[in-house]
């Protein structure tokens, strides 16, 4: 198993708005220690589950919503972005605009934003200066079709897709 994957299961699954003391360390080393035993579950039913739900209460009573994925499809998904880092590297730095390209770290989280939370609004503000028109997206929506086309290619993304609606009707 490689340390990049044992990296990205012991400080990537959990959201970082979370207190310290609940973190995924000791799933990382479990799969480490039993990498057979993981494989095979990965690769048993059923194919998908749906995430934890976590509410993060904040100030004036408001919540933010938070999923923390089953650790099971977790590791498939943690073993694919480890696979393919490559191809989502390069995908990720076409964009000459995007402030939040990931990048591998080894800090309290596997992989970060290219940006901090705190360097955002003075990057916003030079981007800004310097066009004509803006874009604002939620990047959350589109991300697993992102990842689907960095892995497939767009002509299999959209053969997918297409038989996948094909079977609803």
């Amino acid at each position: 198993m490689s340390p990049q994957l044992i990296h990205l299961l012991q400080k990537g699954n959990f959201p970082i708005e979370l207190p310290p003391p609940f973190n995924t360390t000791s799933f990382g080393l479990a799969t480490t220690n039993r990498p057979t035993n993981v494989l095979s579950l990965a690769n048993t039913a059923p194919k998908s589950s749906p995430s934890c739900a976590h509410n993060l209460v904040r100030a004036g009573g408001l919540r933010r919503n938070l999923s923390i994925p089953n650790p099971k499809h977790f590791y498939k998904l943690a073993f694919h972005v480890v696979t393919y880092w490559n191809n989502i590297e390069v995908a990720a730095n076409k964009s000459k605009y995007s402030l939040s390209k990931p990048i591998i770290s080894q800090s309290d989280r596997a992989i970060l934003s290219q940006f901090s939370l705190g360097e955002k609004p003075q990057k916003i503000a030079l981007l800004r200066s310097k066009a004509k028109y803006i874009l604002k997206a939620d990047i959350a929506r589109f991300f697993l079709r992102f990842i689907r086309i960095a892995f497939l290619g767009l002509y299999l993304e959209k053969t997918m897709l297409s038989k996948c609606t094909q079977i609803l009707h």
